[in-house]
């Protein structure tokens, strides 16, 4: 896959980079992620999403187009989603998301942009994070839109 600059060229372009947990973190420790602050503007990006991975597709701090060549060569999972301007995102009290960098060593950030722009982008995401284990642990139930079911069928 070719490395890319940070600037989307077309309409509905996914931009990527990936970010190894213990590096980020600076521990071998798992990390309990306790909010979210994202560094976007939707007047640029339509939305983003964060996964964790341990194969991402592009290197560590790479920046590459997802949409053509993938997230990750492994199964992935989101994690975090923003968009419209979405302010920052704390958990309450005593939850956060289980980041254990034995486990899933990579987050993927994918940056979804509508429009082209005519220079390259800074948008990103701040994480929050500890070390102590919070009393609870946050996940994401994703739930899609699509099909058709039938009225009055029993399955």
């Amino acid at each position: 896959y070719p490395a890319h600059d940070g600037r989307p060229e077309q309409d509905d372009s996914y931009i990527c980079s990936s970010f190894e947990v213990s590096q980020m973190s600076g521990t071998n420790e798992t990390i309990h992620v306790t909010g979210f602050v994202p560094n976007a503007d939707a007047n640029k990006a339509h939305h983003m999403l964060l996964y964790t991975c341990n194969q991402p597709v592009g290197k560590p701090g790479e920046v590459y187009d997802c949409q053509h060549h993938g997230l990750c060569r492994d199964s992935n999972s989101i994690m975090f989603a923003w968009a419209k301007n979405a302010p920052p995102t704390t958990l309450p009290k005593d939850v956060g998301f289980r980041m254990n960098p034995a486990e899933k060593k990579y987050f993927v950030l994918q940056v979804h942009y509508a429009h082209p722009l005519s220079s390259p982008d800074n948008t990103g995401l701040s994480l929050e994070y500890q070390v102590k284990p919070p009393q609870f642990q946050a996940g994401i139930l994703l739930m899609m839109a699509g099909g058709y079911i039938s009225t009055k069928t029993e399955r």
